[in-house]
């Protein structure tokens, strides 16, 4: 009973943490490699995209700059600059931002343990998704977060440099539905929004 304690009693501080730290990261945009692939088959199947993350609204946007290392032809751009034309109409419209994971609400629905000094897990009690938090033992800011569903992997790795936010360096899904394939994103260039 202590450890389920101990677990929750953290899983509010990792919570109070990750508010924090999606403050800070909202005030920073930067450029996302994407990367696509069937597994095991990376250098035959590879296709990229590069995307200028931007603020839109007040939310992140993902901004399509080129394709396999190509430039967009004139035709994409209208495309893009079409897309994020509706898109701020939309999000000046709707007054809600976007639900981000629900990480509060764990200790309703998932078992909680810790697997190390630095490591919590989260079990569905029932189905669902599980979830694997490992944080920064001082500031409680996540380090690596793991979330399972089924036939998919999501794992996304911070950076953690003195004084600095904990942005997103690496985006993995693992898919294995099919013809198992990866799409992972390296985030680069952060620099203040405007």
């Amino acid at each position: 009973m202590i450890e389920v304690l101990l677990a929750v009693s953290l899983l509010h501080k990792i919570v109070a943490a990750e508010a924090q730290q999606n403050g800070v990261r909202l005030q920073y945009v930067c450029r996302e490699l994407q990367e696509n692939w069937e597994a095991g088959n990376k250098d035959a199947s590879l296709r990229t995209k590069m995307y200028e993350v931007i603020l839109l609204e007040g939310v992140r946007y993902r901004k399509l700059i080129s394709r396999n290392g190509e430039p967009l032809s004139s035709d994409e751009r209208r495309l893009v600059d079409d897309d994020m034309l509706r898109t701020s109409v939309l999000r000046q419209a709707v007054s809600d931002k976007p639900a981000g994971e629900p990480l509060a609400t764990l200790e309703k629905t998932h078992n909680l343990t810790m697997a190390s000094a630095n490591q919590l897990i989260a079990t569905p009690r029932t189905t669902g998704r599980s979830y694997r938090l490992t944080y920064d033992p001082t500031s409680f800011a996540i380090l690596e977060y793991v979330r399972e569903d089924g036939d998919m992997r999501l794992t996304i790795e911070y950076r953690n440099e003195p004084d600095s936010p904990h942005l997103m360096r690496r985006m993995e899904v693992l898919f294995t539905a099919g013809i198992p394939r990866v799409q992972q994103s390296i985030f680069s260039d952060y620099r203040r929004a405007q």
